[in-house]
């Protein structure tokens, strides 16, 4: 189909592809691949990955609200359960400060460590919360 010279749709059964030129409103849902290989837009939002908006990996609703399983968001790195920045990973259970490849702390809802890079208490500073509170520092 065109419009004077220019084409503007173009549909090539045998090929099974569409052209479309030019810019307008689309009313109405849209839906390009299927299964995991999906993309979505209707009235709960854009989504990726799953037929379903509420299982789909990645999807923005239609009030902004922004779900994505893992990625990279401006140099964080964000993972199924954790948050990881260059010297922070924040996680369903703690907060590490420090990379752990060398010594680093270690923060949890009960307890915040100084740790070795092998993960074990270095002893130089641990502040243990609740009934029996406690801390401990040793060196300078």
């Amino acid at each position: 189909y065109s419009s004077g010279s220019t084409e503007i749709f173009n549909l090539d059964i045998d090929a099974g592809t569409l052209v479309i030129n030019g810019s307008g409103t689309f009313t109405g849902n849209l839906t390009a691949g299927s299964g995991n290989s999906i993309f979505k837009s209707d009235s709960s939002g854009i989504y990726l990955g799953d037929p379903v908006f509420a299982s789909a990996p990645f999807s923005v609703s239609r009030s902004g609200v922004i779900k994505a399983t893992s990625g990279t968001i401006g140099g964080w790195t964000l993972g199924t359960t954790f948050l990881q920045g260059n010297n922070i990973k924040i996680d369903t259970s703690q907060i590490i400060v420090g990379s752990t490849a060398s010594s680093y702390f270690d923060i949890t809802p009960s307890a915040l460590t100084h740790r070795n890079a092998n993960g074990t208490p270095s002893g130089k500073f641990t502040l243990t919360l609740g009934t029996n509170s406690q801390l401990t520092i040793d060196g300078a």
